[in-house]
């Protein structure tokens, strides 16, 4: 009975000694999420191309309008700047406050925008960036910009409307979502070459 019972605490210690000391068996580990953090979106921001409307695409950690407007004032990238692709908006602007209410973005910008405080065409390009980057949001129908919180004559209630025609420089039915000023049409490396299309490519996308 005594040797039966020497023997079974053998077996257990070794066995104990075995489990703690085996290389093979590496303590399980939790994986690390690669789900992508919440909010994150792409967004669309608004520049110039050849006198006309461009959009390019921007992947935020969020997709809230004040980063948008901010991407936007960052202006266009190196790849960007080498297809054409430019800004009317001054550097150096920035966005001071964003307010979004029935349906109107009114957005507080300094000085730079518009030095001088002078009246803006409703058709000037740099209120156009603006206007379009934010009526891409569903709550946003129009768009007044004031600049340290007063308001700039020519740039209040602009709707996409005040600025499609003169733009993009086309009459009749087509309209400025029907003219796409660029397409990814293949990657090299790190680079793209755009072209010139009608659809949504990569990060361009159609008005």
């Amino acid at each position: 009975m005594r040797r039966t019972m020497w023997v079974l605490s053998a077996v257990g210690l070794l066995l104990v000694g075995t489990a703690c000391s085996n290389p093979g068996h590496p303590a399980a580990t939790t994986p690390k999420s690669t789900t992508p953090a919440a909010g994150a979106g792409t967004v669309r921001v608004y520049f110039m191309r050849s006198e006309k409307i461009a959009t390019a695409g921007r992947q935020l950690a969020g997709s809230s309008k004040d980063q948008t407007v901010q991407a936007l004032l960052l202006g266009p990238n190196d790849f960007e700047r080498s297809i054409g692709m430019s800004t009317d908006i001054p550097a150096g602007t920035k966005l001071l406050g964003l307010d979004v209410k029935d349906g109107t973005a009114t957005a507080n910008l300094s000085d730079n925008f518009q030095p001088g405080g002078a009246a803006l065409q409703p058709t000037q390009p740099r209120v156009a960036e603006i206007v379009f980057t934010l009526t891409q949001f569903q709550d946003v129908r129009q768009v007044t910009i004031t600049l340290n919180g007063k308001p700039l004559e020519g740039a209040a209630g602009l709707e996409r409307g005040d600025l499609e025609a003169v733009l993009c420089g086309v009459s009749g039915s087509v309209h400025c979502s029907d003219v796409l000023p660029l397409r990814i049409s293949q990657r090299q490396g790190c680079r793209y070459r755009g072209m010139p299309a009608r659809r949504w490519f990569g990060s361009a996308r159609a008005i």
